[in-house]
């Protein structure tokens, strides 16, 4: 199964306030075809115990449901919702950009974040 960078953010207290900064993380999935052009991955996350679909390029999330079917609904209506969505890919960039952490201390964080 082929490696795909995933990105989450992370709350980081600073000494002038609190930061959040994105952090990219490593998973195995599979590629899927989605509405309006997107393409994106999705894989099963087991700390959650839900499926999760991020958009191809940017490794930023679209949907997640508790099973595969659900959570490619979920990221098609998300991507339906939102207009301007394809600025939003843009903007954010590339996962490499951003430091690196491990899929488990990714995905605890995500299952606190309930995202």
């Amino acid at each position: 199964m082929p490696k795909y960078w995933a990105i989450c953010q992370f709350h980081e207290p600073f000494a002038l306030g609190n930061l959040w900064q994105f952090r990219r993380f490593k998973v195995e999935a599979e590629d899927v075809e989605l509405v309006e052009g997107f393409k994106g991955f999705v894989f099963y996350d087991t700390v959650s115990e839900i499926w999760r679909v991020y958009e191809y390029e940017t490794g930023g999330w679209l949907g997640s449901g508790s099973d595969k079917t659900e959570a490619i609904y979920q990221a098609n209506n998300n991507i339906k919702q939102t207009p301007d969505l394809r600025e939003q890919v843009k903007k954010l960039g590339s996962p490499m950009r951003h430091e690196e952490t491990s899929p488990t201390e990714a995905l605890t964080r995500l299952k606190k974040g309930k995202q």
